[in-house]
């Protein structure tokens, strides 16, 4: 059985048009069919009025997991897009410092 953790990282990394390999497909297919499962043996055993709470509830989480997994990318490309900042800084205070070196008497 593949951890939830796992799932969910394929399934975010799907969603958002990522590459999978073929393993990681199948791997993400068998987490589907696991959370059909779950999710029918909870719409088997909950009350008739309280099926579509069940639904839409299930689809608000799904709405919510894609937001999250959006704003994680987004943090991660700042991040790299702040790494590439940092070391620019550093080449030009780097230049900067050699060329007050050079112009000192």
């Amino acid at each position: 059985m593949i951890p939830n953790e796992r799932g969910q990282e394929l399934h975010c990394r799907s969603v958002q048009n990522q590459p999978l390999t073929p393993e990681e497909r199948t791997e993400l297919e068998a987490w589907y069919a696991k959370m059909d499962a779950d999710e029918a043996k909870i719409l088997s055993v909950a009350p008739s009025s309280n099926v579509e709470q069940v639904v839409e509830l299930r689809q608000k989480i799904d709405e919510m997991l894609s937001k999250i997994s959006v704003a994680a990318e987004r943090l991660r490309k700042l991040d790299r897009d702040n790494e590439t900042l940092r070391q620019e800084i550093a080449v030009l205070e780097q230049r900067a410092s050699q060329k007050f070196a050079i112009s000192q008497p």
